[in-house]
């Protein structure tokens, strides 16, 4: 909802990072949580962008039945 200024909340896109890291890291991570930081970490502002954890994202985002994150693991980075 921050990342999109949804539901009347305003724009925030650090506070939707740290609410999206916040559920990768979770005993039980969201595979969606996972496959957006590593579209941050990949396509993100260039002071942020980072290869090697795009791919660990993505791949762990895979490992979980993303559809998303698997696309993105396979058809960018491999």
């Amino acid at each position: 909802m921050y990342e999109n200024g949804q539901g009347g909340l305003a724009r925030n896109a650090t506070k939707a990072m740290e609410l999206f890291t916040r559920a990768a890291n979770l005993a039980n991570p969201h595979p969606a949580a996972l496959q957006v930081l590593g579209s941050h970490y990949h396509r993100g502002p260039k002071n942020v962008r980072n290869l090697t954890l795009a791919k660990y994202y993505y791949e762990k985002s895979a490992e979980l039945g993303d559809s998303a994150g698997y696309y993105r693991y396979v058809n960018r980075m491999i």
